[in-house]
């Protein structure tokens, strides 16, 4: 009778034991599609919940990281209405912001390597502007597209050239994403979705072969590319350079 008792709480004992690791592997497979539902929209650049849960978990406070508050929806671009579009560009308050916006436009992930290579062709298209030389850009339009934003009523000329003042930022966004995709810089379109390395997407070139994308655009590949090497290693030194859109005044 005793040893009949032992055997059964034995039995239980190893019956608790087997039903607590079954439980115990349930959450942990749980957590793994959690985290693979989390690397997955890092790869997409969808944000989320869930995502920026994981991502203050794992926060390293790295300077160097984007942190930002705008939020891009679940939906890819080529699913939301135009005016869906214009609403989630209105929202944007900084750079970052505004380099996310422009890669959820084109369909690419708005990863760190990503938005660092905006941040940098930024730099490349920069001038500089009165007695303090101070670096500038055209308003709401960081990489100088000369875009003819018919919908902005107040839509200016920067230069002579025709680089635009736009009087929203989601007017500049849209411009740029538009002449992105006007079918002369398709390298560089798929070099963004393809999240390649920044002298990959440097180097594009038109579909003939006889010219850089970047010469076209009117940044120049040799520019851009001496940029990258100045900054290797330094994007959190380039993204401080200059971090507020500017506003029309």
């Amino acid at each position: 009778m005793f040893n009949t008792i032992m055997e059964n709480k034995k039995l239980n004992e190893q019956l608790n034991k087997m039903k607590s690791l079954m439980t115990e592997q349930e959450v942990q497979e749980d957590m793994l599609d959690d985290i693979k539902d989390y690397l997955y929209g890092k790869v997409q650049g969808v944000s989320t919940k869930l995502g920026a849960a994981f991502d203050d978990l794992i926060d390293t406070g790295d300077s160097s990281e984007i942190k930002s508050s705008f939020t891009l929806p679940d939906k890819d671009a080529t699913e939301l209405t135009q005016k869906e579009k214009m609403e989630v560009f209105s929202k944007v308050k900084s750079d970052d912001d505004f380099y996310k916006a422009i890669l959820f436009g084109i369909g690419a992930p708005t990863s760190k390597n990503n938005i660092d290579f905006l941040q940098l062709w930024r730099i490349g298209e920069m001038g500089t502007d009165g007695p303090n030389k101070k670096k500038i850009t055209a308003t709401n339009n960081p990489f100088n597209t000369t875009y003819n934003y018919s919908m902005d009523p107040e839509i200016k000329n920067y230069n002579s050239v025709g680089v635009k003042h736009y009087s929203k930022p989601e007017y500049g966004i849209d411009a740029t994403i538009k002449t992105l995709k006007n079918g002369y810089y398709n390298c560089i379109v798929q070099s963004l979705r393809d999240s390649k390395s920044f002298n990959e997407i440097a180097g594009c070139r038109t579909r003939d072969g006889k010219k850089g994308e970047l010469d076209v655009w009117g940044t120049g590949s040799k520019n851009m590319l001496s940029i990258i090497e100045k900054y290797k290693g330094r994007e959190d030194t380039a993204r401080k350079i200059d971090q507020e859109i500017p506003k029309m005044s």
